[in-house]
């Protein structure tokens, strides 16, 4: 199996989390579960039940599988350092499990706008700093929207040190505006990483760690009406023991999430046009379906009878509630279109989260939209067929973006 990131701590009444790099350390950071997090050790017993034992003429049964489902839900927030041009980007807890939630991740340092070339529609940055950034993230402009404040858009493509934008800025950046860089979310199907949990109650004694932990997302309050956004993660271990080894203990700074900015931007826009879209909805339901699939096996090697871990499908859905609109014509034409939505304004404590190509999978109905009618949209994403077909995130149907 792939080299297992070390995951998580619980608290035995699942209140807080804790996850680790990938890497052979056992350095713990902490993620606080804003939900109560719920872990169900087990045991199958294989299929075929029992044996004869040809020493001891005995029969006995055969211990199968053993299975660990985790789950727990944590505020989408970014980390808390702004990237820009003098940052060291480093992936934090919450990144790492999204990573090995979607299959990928990648992040940069951030630039400045240069002198010249810069419109609504194109930046150019800083001489030889436009490798620092990738088409299929989000990225955070410094003053341009109409009231001053920072915009966040996304980078359709790229060359040297020029991108194009898919959603345009209000207004162009003029030379040294900063451009925040972010760490992105992607899928990507030839990914196999894995994770392991520490499991810790009141006792000292009270100890297990799940591994090779793989499994999915679902998002949760992006409008933040009452709620932050969050994301919930739901693992499944291909194996679990009470005995920790050398594996140390997390620790607790008793540090709370960061908040973030109560405006959220939506854009629904047609695909391959740039121009600002901003539409209001009472509802807005994201899943990123990523399925991950344990292969069993059988013979010398395997673990558990788990011999390898990848994604089996990818296929995001959502649905939104719209002022009324045509919507029903671009369901009848198939008119793919883009969505972002982008929460807040403050490098360090932004996200965006991208549907590149989607496409309206039924007739727009009508629901109620406070005391007015509007549309309810059901879309899912189409996977993008532009760039290298090698290049996974310029392939991902949905990338997730902290700012």
């Amino acid at each position: 199996m792939a080299s297992l990131t070390k995951v998580g701590l619980l608290k035995m009444d699942w209140t807080e989390v804790a996850f680790a790099e990938e890497n052979a350390s056992h350095t713990w950071v902490d993620i606080p579960a804003h939900e109560g997090a719920t872990v169900n050790p087990g045991r199958m017993v294989h299929p075929l039940r029992r044996r004869r034992q040809y020493l001891t003429d005995r029969p006995g049964q055969v211990l199968g599988r053993k299975t660990s489902d985790l789950t727990y839900s944590v505020d989408l927030v970014g980390d808390g350092v702004a990237l820009t041009a003098a940052a060291t980007p480093a992936d934090d807890a919450l990144q790492t499990a999204l990573a090995r939630c979607l299959g990928g991740t990648t992040n940069g340092q951030g630039s400045t706008a240069a002198a010249a070339g810069n419109t609504t529609t194109q930046i150019t940055f800083a001489t030889g700093e436009g490798a620092r950034f990738l088409a299929n993230t989000a990225i955070m402009c410094e003053g341009t929207a109409a009231d001053g404040g920072n915009e966040v858009t996304w980078i359709s493509s790229i060359t040297d040190d020029v991108a194009t934008l898919a959603v345009a800025l209000t207004n162009a950046l003029t030379e040294g505006d900063v451009i925040w860089n972010g760490y992105t979310a992607y899928c990507d199907r030839s990914a196999t990483a894995t994770c392991q949990a520490q499991i810790i109650g009141d006792d000292s004694d009270d100890v297990w760690i799940a591994m090779g932990l793989c499994g999915k997302i679902t998002l949760q309050d992006l409008l933040q009406l009452q709620d932050t956004a969050a994301v919930q993660f739901a693992w499944t271990a291909a194996d679990w023991d009470t005995d920790t080894g050398t594996i140390a203990a997390g620790t607790y700074d008793g540090a709370s999430p960061l908040g973030t900015d109560a405006d959220i931007e939506i854009h629904l826009q047609t695909a391959g046009t740039t121009t600002r879209n901003l539409v209001a909805t009472s509802q807005l339901d994201i899943d990123p379906g990523v399925t991950w699939t344990q292969t069993m096996a059988r013979g010398n090697g395997d673990h558990n009878h788990v011999d390898r871990v990848n994604i089996t499908a990818i296929a995001p859905t959502g649905s939104m509630t719209l002022d009324i609109d045509d919507y029903l014509t671009a369901f009848e034409a198939g008119t793919r279109k883009t969505l972002m939505v982008a929460c807040g304004r403050t490098p360090g404590s932004s996200w965006a989260i991208v549907i590149p190509r989607l496409q309206i999978t039924k007739d727009p109905e009508r629901a109620d939209h406070f005391e007015q009618l509007a549309r309810k949209l059901t879309f899912e994403a189409d996977q993008s067929q532009s760039g290298d077909a090698s290049t996974a995130l310029m392939r991902s149907p949905i990338f997730i973006t902290r700012l």
